[in-house]
């Protein structure tokens, strides 16, 4: 079978695929769990490339979760806790005669999605080396090879059980969790072994939990009948027993099950509330990983245990709205061809969402061609004409390599501007030597007029005047004063790309007083067609007959709330200013990180270099003029009739928009032409099209789908942002409401309470005041006066917790 065929036999059953090298085990495919596809034509276009590649099946989250046994002692220790692996009957594949259960395929529960990726391995105390792994566990972005593969000790991975994939079985996955873990024996020693004391190795053949797991039973089966909650005795043994035995020699096995059979058999409903008490006390000693606790909370929902306070009377609590409203995520088909393999590359070695480096890419490829191509929006009113120029930025907290990404990103511009700025010395170098020359002339010039009128001679000819000093070229820059940038576009007609890292320093210096030319100025940058006439004394004229900038940066989403609370409110700074940034995305952050160290991706990087060079050389003076196609203007005409529904009307869907956001998707008209444009000339200039030999490119229907579902796409991380605003008061509210589900704040508290913890946005009576209101009306809490005493003096306002939110938070 060749990988397709072999591939068939997966997806066929939903199970992802990715290619393996020939009788390897090895995936060399960059960022391989996010390619893990059930897409046919991928899965085609792999087939053409390789088609005696192997397959990988790989267990996504909440998707599949594959058991592979590697040795016989498996099910013989499983057998002797009764369970017949073999009479499980699911999709099971063998890869070698040593391990005759081989792949067991199963569906993830909710108990067997916390199992992870997990092994249970002999290793040496000796030397520290693994002796065998006995099996493994792929839960979460694991593979294993799939059956028609060939192993690379030569036999072919076969089916030998065609059922239908089942879930795991809960007994399996309580069983994997006790075994799963290290057990240290001697070199060369994983069958019968000597135990060492407190070393806790097993003979061969022996079962895995041991003794510790069977006296944490003792102690939870053998509590009386008439059981008080408040006798911790049982809690004490058991720490007792995890201390000497687990949690002293880090024994993970052990530890595991107990805690297992800890939580399990406490999850009764009238003693949750002590049992939940004291795991969360145990869970800050570090006596319970979060695997674990985890786990056991996961129980308690199913069973329906809750800690028993008392609710009655109090509401349900009302959600703050500190949840980010979910986005889109970003499909590479959406993006040109050309800088696809440059996008995936960044966001694979950094470890990025690849929403930081598409969005970053794109405003750095309208960077590059800026003025030196028109669209025309419309079929025959030429007098709409779009600037390919963008306004760009990605938000994120601080910490998830925001700048790396953007400054990868920009890597093939910077090549360019290294050979620009060769050239500029070159320039500046010749230039000096004309103007000295022509100044010796000049004076040269001068004593021999001098001697003519003195002798009544014809004068002579007056040399040259020195040349005029060469305008420096410019592709990018990151800071700049007004008056240089003003300068600088007037010397770089096709306009140039601002680099921010951090744009709400740029947002607020535009903010301040005296400022305000500068901030129209930007205002009609954004345009890319505004005329800039300056006159000063001093400075003299500086004529720029096309201001054009493009414009890329980073923020903070603290920062960005904070201004955008302000700028938004209807003030002098509520222009449009931030809805021009267009290409905005807040991506969600993956939670697992993978160490990816390899090199950069040269192909990709000198594509997208070549691309740029070339786009970077069409002349502004006769911009590339672009149209579309007939099929593509009619897709825009009906993509252009909805966008404007929703901005006349306010609203989608029958929700009614924020009025920020209604701005914002209006820009929207000039940012799906600009997209389809530079999509179609980024993947022309790349196929090796000589685009400076044209003055006219029309845009295909593909390329103007990939723009109108980017746009798409956008819009959703707008909505975030918009949805995200909240006043100073909700978000110390939303703040302190963390506060609270933390257990930072007692049952009953007091102002003063709040304000003396110096937490951010409440280290003063009136933000803790306000913020304190914002939960009352939102059931959170509930306020009471005290009166003074005999000894008299002010009353007291202290602050109930709603009992439900403890419910919520044992949950």
């Amino acid at each position: 079978m060749n990988f397709l065929e072999r591939a068939e036999i997966l997806i066929a059953r939903g199970i992802p695929v990715i290619p393996v090298l020939p009788k390897e085990k090895k995936c060399t495919l960059p960022g391989w769990p996010r390619q893990a596809t059930t897409n046919i034509a991928q899965i085609q276009t792999w087939n053409a490339a390789c088609p005696s590649s192997n397959t990988g099946a790989v267990a996504k989250l909440d998707g599949h979760v594959i058991f592979d046994v590697d040795d016989m002692k498996v099910y013989e220790s499983a057998l002797r806790d009764g369970i017949d692996l073999n009479a499980i009957r699911t999709f099971k594949v063998q890869g070698k005669k040593a391990a005759p259960l081989g792949h067991c395929y199963f569906k993830q529960t909710k108990a067997s999605r916390l199992l992870g990726n997990c092994d249970w391995r002999f290793m040496s105390r000796a030397t520290g080396k693994k002796l065998a792994t006995l099996f493994d566990v792929k839960a979460h972005n694991g593979y294993v090879v799939g059956p028609g593969s060939i192993h690379p000790d030569g036999p072919t991975y076969a089916i030998v059980d065609d059922s239908d994939i089942i879930a795991m079985p809960d007994a399996l996955t309580a069983w994997i969790a006790a075994n799963k873990g290290v057990i240290w024996t001697e070199q060369g020693e994983y069958g019968p072994s000597a135990t060492e004391p407190g070393n806790n190795a097993v003979p061969a053949g022996a079962s895995r939990p041991g003794s510790l797991a069977d006296r944490v039973l003792d102690i939870l089966n053998n509590r009386p009948q008439n059981y008080d909650p408040c006798d911790l005795t049982h809690y004490d043994a058991i720490k007792a027993l995890i201390g000497k035995h687990g949690y002293q020699h880090r024994h993970e096995a052990d530890l595991a099950i107990a805690q297992f059979l800890f939580f399990k058999y406490s999850g009764k409903a009238d003693l949750v509330a002590t049992d939940f008490a004291r795991m969360k006390l145990h869970e800050k000693r570090g006596h319970y990983d979060q695997t674990t606790l985890a786990a056991a909370k996961q129980y308690y929902r199913e069973h329906g245990c809750q800690p028993a306070t008392t609710c009655a009377g109090w509401p349900q609590p009302v959600s703050l709205g500190s949840e980010l409203r979910p986005v889109e995520k970003l499909d590479l088909n959406l993006l040109p061809a050309s800088f696809r393999p440059l996008i995936e590359d960044v966001s694979d070695r950094m470890q990025v969402p690849p929403d930081f480096s598409a969005a970053t890419t794109l405003v750095a490829l309208a960077g590059c061609v800026n003025r030196r191509a028109v669209i025309q929006p419309k079929r025959e009113d030429d007098s709409w004409r779009v600037i390919p120029n963008l306004w760009g930025a990605i938000i994120s907290p601080p910490g998830f390599m925001k700048s790396p990404a953007l400054s990868g990103s920009i890597a093939p511009l910077r090549k360019i501007e290294r050979d620009w700025q060769a050239e500029n010395r070159n320039a500046s170098l010749q230039y000096a030597c004309e103007a000295e020359e022509a100044k010796l002339r000049l004076q040269v010039w001068q004593e021999e007029f001098k001697r003519a009128v003195k002798k009544g001679a014809a004068p002579p000819t007056r040399p040259q005047d020195p040349p005029d000093a060469p305008g420096e070229r410019l592709l990018m820059l990151t800071d700049a004063t007004f008056e240089k940038l003003q300068e600088i576009l007037a010397a770089n007609p096709a306009g140039v790309l601002v680099v921010r890292d951090e744009l709400t320093g740029w947002l607020a210096e535009l903010d301040r007083a005296g400022r305000e030319g500068e901030r129209a100025f930007y205002l009609e940058a954004w345009n890319g067609d505004s005329l800039a006439s300056v006159h000063r004394i001093g400075r003299g004229t500086v004529y720029v007959p096309h201001a054009c900038v493009s414009l890329l940066g980073n923020i903070q989403p603290a920062r960005l709330r904070s201004y955008l609370v302000d700028a938004l409110a209807h003030g002098p700074t509520d222009d449009g200013l931030f809805q021009r940034l267009q290409i905005m995305v807040w991506p969600d952050v993956r939670a697992e990180w993978i160490l990816v160290d390899r090199k950069p991706n040269l192909e990709a990087i000198a594509t997208a270099e070549r691309v740029l060079s070339e786009l970077a050389e069409l002349q502004p003076a006769t911009p590339l003029r672009l149209g579309f196609a007939d099929d593509a203007q009619e897709l825009f005409f009906e993509w252009w009739a909805e966008l404007e529904a929703i901005v006349r009307g306010g609203s989608k869907n029958g929700v009614e928009l924020h009025p920020a956001m209604v701005s914002h998707l209006a820009k929207y008209r000039s940012l799906m032409p600009t997209l389809a444009g530079l999509f179609e000339l980024a993947d022309r200039a790349a196929d090796g099209e000589n685009l400076s030999a044209t003055d006219a490119l029309t845009i295909n229907l593909v390329h103007a789908q990939q723009a109108a579902a980017y746009c798409d796409y956008l819009e959703s991380h707008a909505a975030r942002v918009y949805d995200s605003l909240a006043s100073p008061a909700q978000l110390a509210a939303q703040n302190l409401g963390k506060r609270i589900m933390a257990g930072r704040l007692s049952a009953i508290f007091t102002t003063r309470e709040v304000y003396c913890n110096d937490w951010r946005g409440l280290d003063n009576p009136e933000c803790a005041t306000a913020a304190l209101e914002v939960l009352e009306a939102c059931a959170w809490i509930r306020s009471e006066q005290t009166e003074p005493g005999a000894r008299g003096g002010r009353p007291t306002r202290r602050w109930q917790i709603n009992p439900r939110l403890e419910v919520r938070r044992a949950q």
